[in-house]
């Protein structure tokens, strides 16, 4: 905004909805199907509960587990569906969102 003396007509970054619905509809699902996995309360899982849709946040990043009850706790950020420390605790949240609904990791 400061160089070029106005502000953007659209936003695409996160936490704005825009980015997750267009994916969505570039690959014809309804944005509130999808499953966003990300490290940040205020980016990612924010667009998450945004578009409506199920969320992981991974503490692999920028989030650690204290932030993130503290955060919650505070009502402060978004609050995840699931949480996953690791790459193998993710593989386990989206297989108990995959059986709630089979279609989640289908073809």
């Amino acid at each position: 905004a400061v160089a070029a003396g106005r502000e953007p007509d659209i936003v695409v970054g996160k936490p704005q909805p825009r980015l997750f619905r267009t994916a969505a509809e570039s690959v014809g699902e309804e944005p509130a199907r999808a499953i966003v996995i990300g490290d940040s309360l205020y980016s990612d899982i924010a667009a998450a509960n945004a578009i409506g849709a199920r969320s992981v946040l991974m503490l692999t990043g920028v989030t650690t587990r204290a932030q993130a009850d503290a955060a919650m706790a505070a009502g402060v950020g978004a609050r995840p569906t699931a949480i996953a420390a690791d790459p193998d605790e993710l593989a386990a949240v989206l297989e108990r969102m995959a059986a709630d609904e089979p279609w989640a990791l289908s073809g």
